[in-house]
């Protein structure tokens, strides 16, 4: 289905709707889309309603405009209703999509809010956030802001931000020569990304194979993504997550020991929270080790109430 927010169309995907189970929706990481989720979904639809949605710029979200897709996310006939369209959009945001403007509509916080517009429309409780990486950024800044709508927060591989000007400001350099890097030769960053010391060692084969799924992404969009949520550009929520009163699971893995190290310090910031390190993985953990994920997750869901706690959307008359 398309939910539509903050001028862009979000892919989203409920993969089962089962009652006495929880939800949980999945947010990848840059470059990356809803499938990347599939192992970890399906091996995961005993123990919770996987929901699974493309970031903006990322998989088959766009900005295309309104009357050429309308929003069936609250069509009761959907997805059966005869002016449904079998729309021809390519994960690369193809010629038949818009680039989403102005660029700010990648940032974080942008990103935060249009996830509770769409979360509260869903009024899927209780719902869990599962974000990676920059996904997990998306994810904590929305639980920060509108906590009463989650019941909890998984982040695999991700952050809470940079506290220090200095940090900051060499991130975002960083981010900028990347972005310059992409729109100058999207296969020469490609080959450089996938080199980062946080992947973890990669055969020949399975770098090239990283390189092709990532190279799916549309270099326009990746470029303005990776300045416009340059961990550089939002500030740290470090002091929120010591008042984020929601259950909180880490996973990173054993090979990644950067975020080994930011995970360690999150274990001790969140009032309530488990760690996982996962070994034979590096940051993309839900790739290399999705079976060695089903136990601590479930585990966790097991916990989660499933007794709806709130009204999402309350009627002020009654």
């Amino acid at each position: 289905m398309k939910a539509f927010a903050g001028e862009i169309y979000y892919h989203v995907r409920i993969h089962q709707a089962f009652p006495n189970l929880p939800w949980v929706l999945f947010l990848h990481g840059f470059m990356g889309r809803s499938e990347d989720f599939e192992p970890l979904t399906d091996a995961l639809c005993d123990v919770c309603n996987p929901v699974t949605l493309d970031l903006a710029g990322h998989g088959l979200s766009d900005s295309l405009p309104r009357l050429e897709y309308p929003d069936y996310l609250n069509h009761p006939d959907y997805p059966d209703h005869p002016d449904y369209p079998d729309h021809p959009v390519s994960p690369r945001l193809s010629e038949h999509s818009d680039h989403p403007k102005p660029p700010e509509s990648y940032s974080i916080g942008h990103q935060a809010m249009n996830l509770i517009s769409i979360v509260e429309r869903l009024q899927m409780d209780p719902l869990v956030l599962y974000g990676y990486s920059m996904g997990g950024r998306i994810a904590l800044e929305a639980a920060i802001q509108r906590p009463e709508l989650f019941r909890g927060l998984i982040l695999e591989s991700s952050s809470a931000g940079l506290s220090g000007n200095a940090e900051r400001e060499k991130r975002r350099t960083i981010d900028r020569k990347r972005a310059e890097e992409i729109r100058r030769s999207f296969p020469t960053f490609l080959q450089s990304w996938v080199e980062l010391p946080l992947f973890g060692p990669m055969t020949p084969s399975e770098r090239e194979t990283m390189i092709h799924h990532l190279g799916q992404s549309n270099p326009e969009a990746m470029a303005d993504i990776i300045e416009a949520a340059s961990p550089g550009l939002a500030p740290s929520r470090m002091i929120e997550c010591a008042s984020l009163h929601l259950p909180v699971l880490l996973i990173t893995g054993e090979q990644d020991e950067k975020y080994r190290a930011i995970h360690s310090k999150l274990h001790e910031t969140f009032p309530i929270s488990e760690r996982v390190v996962i070994p034979g993985a590096g940051h993309r953990v839900h790739r290399q080790q999705p079976k060695a994920l089903i136990e601590p997750i479930s585990l966790y869901l097991s916990e989660i109430n499933i007794n709806p706690k709130r009204n999402i959307n309350p009627n002020p008359t009654e």
